[in-house]
């Protein structure tokens, strides 16, 4: 094959190249963050629109999802389909809800991030789109650097066609 040929090749392969990542959806996911404070001078029943939830009522799974999010410093994502059931999740605009978790005494949790009721966690949940750099764009990134390459190898081989 001529280089030319090769290059409008390269050319006409790196157009759905950059078109791909844009067919490739992101799933959003379910963020866990404990990082948020009830404040000092508040006391847990300040809001009715915030539940105080003790933690040996909540689920198994959600219990697993709240020491995840205190090991992993207070900000935990997993997929949708592993999103607890005691969890209210706020989804598309960013929206948080909140849940304050009752700490049992003498637990082998992780320590609070509350600092001043450590016996009670303000856990907010949400469903956010991934960080750009997380494992979730790795096909896409992969796609635009193929195009990138292709892109780049044929406009050489273009205009440097002196074999």
């Amino acid at each position: 094959m001529e280089r030319r040929t090769v290059s409008i090749v390269l050319l006409l392969l790196s157009l759905p190249l950059f078109a791909a990542p844009a067919m490739l959806p992101v799933e959003d996911v379910r963020m866990h963050d404990t990082t948020s404070y009830l404040g000092e001078n508040a006391t847990v029943t300040d809001s009715p629109a915030v539940r105080v939830v003790a933690y040996e009522n909540l689920s198994t799974h959600a219990q697993d999802l709240y020491r995840q999010t205190l090991e992993h410093d207070g900000t935990y994502r997993v997929a949708i389909d592993d999103g607890a059931s005691d969890y209210r999740y706020y989804n598309g605009n960013g929206q948080f809800k909140s849940l304050v978790i009752e700490r049992p005494a003498n637990s082998t949790l992780p320590p609070a991030d509350e600092s001043y009721h450590p016996q009670y966690e303000l856990m907010t949940t949400s469903t956010v789109r991934p960080p750009l750099f997380s494992g979730a764009y790795v096909p896409q990134m992969m796609l635009l650097f193929l195009a990138i390459c292709s892109l780049l190898s044929g406009l050489y081989l273009f205009f440097n066609d002196h074999a």
